[in-house]
This record gives structure tokens, sequence and C-alpha cells, in this order.
């Protein structure tokens, strides 16, 4: 009996001890993890990269039309039937070139007309001035004139001479000339058809002088020079054409955009109407060159954030040119600093970051 409690009472005591000793461990564990966690603050995972400074080549590109710097519609300077034509769409012609004539059999016996009445009325002339010649001597040369012109009014050849320059005036309008080099386009009429005074003949250009105009945001103006070379490429073959800028409109829209019009050196088979893209290449500069994702705004300013010793820091930043994909720092970051690319828009000044291992 004495045996039996002897054995008991120990397994008792070591069973409530190891209770005891595991409810002690139970207690200490939440207190260490909780010290280790405010010791240890969230830190941001970023990108980072090196900011550089780089030759930079920046293109300003814009969209327009290409049309020709000389164009002219053409209208009838008579009534009549077109005679004979040379005219056809895309026919060129020198300048001054005979294009097409209206019918001048009537126009010509007209001034066969005015040129008989006018011989008519010169014998008549000179008759009058034999019968006058006694009363004629002696006169001053300022009289002679007048009795002169007096006498062929008289006579009818002043209006003869007259209908003679009329009539001239008219065969010459009946022949429609090229008012420069060019080529036909929008041919209205045919040999053979009846036209008005100043009905729509056709249209010419000058196929050598052709341009297009394109609108450019104002904030590029100041980057382009009149003569500074680009490039156009209609979007109709994809070919390169060279180009200068020629010519920059001082006002800027109500859109913010300012027309340029740029001089195509070579044009070829362009056609005026067609659409095109234009780049201007714009001289190398080096500068410090960030992707756009780099650069965030706050309060309405700039800001690039940096990584220095864990932690991120904002820098406030002037920047240049944006061509959509990165842009120019004038001002706020050197070369060599370690610029956060990532996570940006949740950071703030003196956040704890760290850099991803796959950043560069």
């Amino acid at each position: 009996m004495t045996k039996q409690v002897r054995f008991f009472i120990p397994i008792t005591f070591l069973f409530c001890l190891f209770l005891s000793c595991s409810g002690g461990d139970q207690d200490s564990v939440p207190t260490d993890v909780a010290g280790l966690q405010a010791s240890t603050p969230d830190r941001i995972m970023v990108d980072t990269i090196h900011a550089e400074v780089r030759e930079m080549q920046f293109k300003i590109e814009g969209n327009g039309k290409i049309y020709p710097e000389r164009f002219a519609k053409v209208y009838s300077p008579a009534s009549g039937v077109i005679s004979s034509s040379r005219a056809g769409n895309s026919a060129v012609f020198g300048i001054g070139e005979e294009i097409l004539k209206f019918d001048t059999k009537d126009l010509l016996l007209k001034l066969n007309r005015a040129k008989e009445t006018a011989f008519n009325s010169t014998v008549n002339y000179k008759s009058d001035l034999l019968s006058q010649e006694s009363l004629l001597k002696n006169k001053a040369p300022a009289t002679l004139d007048t009795v002169y012109h007096k006498i062929r009014s008289n006579v009818g050849l002043v209006q003869a001479e007259l209908d003679i320059q009329e009539r001239q005036n008219e065969l010459d309008r009946a022949v429609v000339r090229a008012p420069f080099g060019g080529k036909v386009a929008n041919l209205k009429v045919h040999q053979g058809d009846f036209v008005r005074a100043g009905d729509e003949l056709f249209t010419i250009y000058s196929a050598t002088d052709l341009s297009m105009e394109t609108d450019l945001l104002e904030e590029d103006i100041n980057k382009i020079r009149q003569g500074q070379y680009c490039t156009v490429i209609p979007l109709a073959t994809n070919k390169i054409h060279k180009a200068v800028v020629e010519e920059i409109n001082p006002i800027v829209a109500d859109n913010g955009m300012v027309k340029v019009r740029l001089h195509i050196n070579e044009p070829g088979a362009l056609l005026p109407g067609m659409n095109a893209q234009a780049t201007i290449n714009v001289p190398a500069n080096r500068a410090i060159m960030l992707p756009k994702r780099a650069v965030v705004s706050r309060g309405g300013k700039m800001i690039v954030f940096t990584f220095e010793n864990g932690r991120a820091v904002w820098n406030y930043v002037n920047i240049g040119h944006d061509d959509g994909k990165e842009v120019e720092i004038l001002f706020g970051i050197t070369s060599g600093q370690s610029v956060i690319i990532s996570n940006n828009q949740q950071l703030n000044s003196d956040s704890p970051v760290a850099i991803n291992k796959t950043s560069k």
C-alpha cells in the first residue's frame, strides 16, 4: 500500500509541472513576434535605373495634306464653241503654251471688217489733209496735233483703229494659254463644247512645287526653324520624300496648334490632296532622359523619386521634351542617381523601399 502512494505522487507532480511549462511558452511567443514587427517596418518594392546623360534625337511628327504651291482655276475668257483642245487630265504644259482655242470665224470676220473701215477712213483722212494743207502752214506743233486728231476723228479713223484693237483682243482671248508651267487637272470641258464667259474650264498646278501643311503643338514650335530638314511620307506609298521647313505661322490657334508649311524637295509622283505624315528631326542634344513613368505629379509639381539608403527621396524636377515614352530632365536629377521607376505613385518622401532583385 505504501509503495503505490509513492509511485502516484511523483507522476502527478511531473504532469502538472509539464502543463505549467507549456503554458509559459505559449505566452512568450506573441511578445517576441510583436517586438520583431515593430522594429522592421514594411518596405515597398521598387525598380530603379541609373540616370545618365546621353545624346538624344528628338522627332516632331505631324499629319497633314500635300498641296501645290502654284495652283489656279482657269475660267473661260469668252463665250463660244471650243474648236480645238489639247487639254487632258495630267497633261503638262509650259508657260504660255496653248491649251485650247475657241472658234474664231466670227471674230476674224469682225476684224477684217474693222480693217476695211480703217482703210477707207485713212483715205478720207489723207484727202482732208490735202484740202486743208494751205490752212495748216505755219501753225504751231501743238495746234497741228489738235487739228490732225480732229480730222482723224471726223472721218472715223480713230474709231476704226479702236475697233481693230478690240477685235484683236477678242482673238487673243479666244486662245487659252497656260499661266505657268504645270499639269492640268479637274478638266470640265472638251472640244466641241459651248461655254460661256466665266465658266470653269480646268485646274492647273505646278507638279514640281509641292508642299505639306501640318499642325504642330505650340510647345514644339521653339524647337524648329525655317530651313530645318525633315521628311514627308504619304500614307498611300510609305515612300520617304525629303523636305524642308519653309514657313511657320506666328499665330497659335485656339486649339493650341501652329500651322507649319514644309516644301517637298523631291515630290516625285506625289499628288495634291494626299494624306501624309511629316517628321521633323530636331538637332541632337545631350541631356538626362528618363522613362515617362518615372515622373509623378504632386500638388501640380513634377516629382522624381530616387533611392538613397533604403529610402525614397523626392526631387522636384523641370521637364523638357516629351516624346510620349521618355522625358528630358532639365533640372532636379543628376547623372548617376538611382531613379525609382515603379510603384512611385505609392511613395512619399522618406518612404522605406527595397529594390527588386530583377531591377537593373
